[in-house]
Formats: structure tokens, C-alpha cells, sequence
């Protein structure tokens, strides 16, 4: 029995001054960055 691996994506938001990660979050490979993203 053999699982199909499939692709996991990280989405960082970073602040640009300190380079603290303010938001981070996994998604399947399927979800794009503007929905995860969101300004």
C-alpha cells in the first residue's frame, strides 16, 4: 500500500525592519499565496 506524497507550502510573513516572522503557515499545494496572504 503505497501513500502518493504531495507538496506542502509554507507562507512567511516577515517584517522587513527586524526580520521577526509575524505570520507563518503551512497549506497543501492546491492553495495559492493570495488567499493565504491576505494585505
Amino acid at each position: 500500500m503505497s501513500k502518493r506524497r504531495t507538496w506542502r507550502k509554507l507562507h512567511l510573513a516577515v517584517d522587513e525592519k527586524t526580520g521577526e516572522i509575524l505570520v507563518a503557515e503551512v497549506t497543501t499545494n492546491d492553495c495559492h499565496d493570495s488567499d493565504v496572504l491576505k494585505s
